[in-house]
């Protein structure tokens, strides 16, 4: 049984994984709150990483995590036969790092900046730049709801069921 009620999770992500095995849907899930500890060690180490110094950074960041967020809906697309499902480990390893890296690169933009927002505007700056990490999570979360409840773009896979993969 697919649990929905994980706050950090989207749709896509459970047909994205669960495809494999609930197994490695759970170490991706546990992997993507380490990545989140390995990218606030990132920019601490290198708190020097500002906007203003390297402001091509974040777009950067941003075009990897947009090329890798088209891949995974395109594996989740294919759901509930995704790429190497015979496979599981191969498969599955390899969805659940790009899953990670995206959430990963994601984070330190947010922390980046954030680190920006707070030097040129101050607390007010943060409190803006947070609204608008807010409505974009909200606007994102309402597009995976639509295409996953109204839409049926993503199949669930059962887990007694033979398929022809």
């Amino acid at each position: 049984e697919i649990n929905y009620n994980h706050e950090s999770v989207d749709f896509s992500i459970i047909f994205f994984l669960h495809g494999y095995s609930p197994d490695i849907y759970q170490k991706t899930i546990i992997g993507v709150e380490v990545s989140y500890v390995f990218a606030q060690i990132f920019c601490a180490t290198f708190s020097k990483l500002t906007v203003v110094k390297y402001p091509k950074l974040v777009y950067i960041f941003n075009l990897i995590s947009t090329i890798l967020i088209i891949w995974i809906f395109i594996i989740a697309k294919m759901s509930p036969c995704p790429p190497l499902i015979n496979n599981a480990l191969l498969g599955g390893t390899i969805s659940g790092l790009l899953y990670t890296i995206v959430n990963g690169l994601s984070h330190i933009n947010y922390i980046i900046l954030n680190v920006y927002f707070q030097e040129e505007f101050g607390k007010i700056g943060l409190f803006w730049g947070c609204v608008a990490l807010q409505i974009g999570m909200t606007f994102g979360a309402l597009i995976i709801f639509m295409l996953t409840v109204y839409f049926n773009i993503f199949k669930e896979r059962f887990a007694c069921v033979d398929y022809q993969c």
